[in-house]
């Protein structure tokens, strides 16, 4: 799972707070280097998710459109709905998540 960034600090605590809901290791990435680190990922089939804030949810989307359907924003704080969405990611399903409501959709065009 990727975190993808802008602000450090918030970044930290948000990826803290998924590895230790979620149980998985959360990868920090800043959002300018993002597509990089895709590009470099050597096991991409592995990846369940890349979570963002709200805020830079558009532009994760633009930097990676082939990934869509892994994206998740959050907005404030992460729910219990949202970790709950995060432990039942899967690369085939869509899944948008912000202020604590988590829709999914089959399409990748969320």
């Amino acid at each position: 799972m990727i975190f993808a960034y802008e602000d450090p600090v918030i970044s930290h605590r948000y990826a803290e707070q998924i590895a230790a809901e979620v149980g998985v290791l959360v990868q920090e990435v800043p959002v300018q280097k993002l597509r990089q680190t895709i590009e470099e990922y050597e096991h991409i089939e592995n990846l369940d998710a890349i979570v963002t804030t709200y805020f830079s949810y558009a532009t994760v989307r633009r930097e990676c459109p082939d990934m869509k359907g892994i994206i998740c924003g959050m907005t404030v704080e992460i729910s219990k709905e949202v970790i709950n969405a995060l432990n039942l990611c899967s690369p085939e399903i869509g899944l948008r998540c912000f202020a604590g409501k988590t829709s999914r959709r089959k399409d990748s065009s969320i």
